[in-house]
């Protein structure tokens, strides 16, 4: 059964890295690149992944976890980030927060470390 992953993003260099990462027989890629598109998907699907840009304009982040179903890895990326507000975002049950920039490495580690999967 494949994982499915959600990418909520404007930003193409982090879409494709994100590409390069999950575009394996194993996971459905979903990407959207604004935060209206995102909440759809959100409300009308489950996902294993999310992957949300903090800087998305619009919905606020917080509000947007909130609508998040079941027991998923949510993985924030920020390009800079107040403590504060990491804070407050991991408080909501975020897995992880991936600053920019980032390697694909950081990514596979990631999904090793949550899941103990090879990508």
């Amino acid at each position: 059964m494949k994982d499915h992953v959600l990418v909520i993003d404007d930003d193409f260099n982090t879409i494709e890295l994100i590409k390069k990462v999950f575009t394996h027989k194993d996971y459905d890629l979903d990407i959207v690149y604004n935060d209206k598109d995102g909440l759809m998907q959100v409300v009308n699907n489950n996902y294993a992944y999310y992957f949300i840009n903090l800087s998305l304009n619009g919905l606020y982040l917080i509000d947007l976890i909130k609508n998040i179903k079941s027991n998923p890895r949510i993985v924030v990326i920020a390009s800079n980030i107040q403590f504060e507000t990491e804070k407050k975002i991991r408080s909501r049950g975020i897995t992880y927060l991936l600053v920019k920039p980032f390697e694909i490495k950081e990514i596979k580690d990631l999904i090793l470390d949550v899941k103990g999967k090879n990508v």
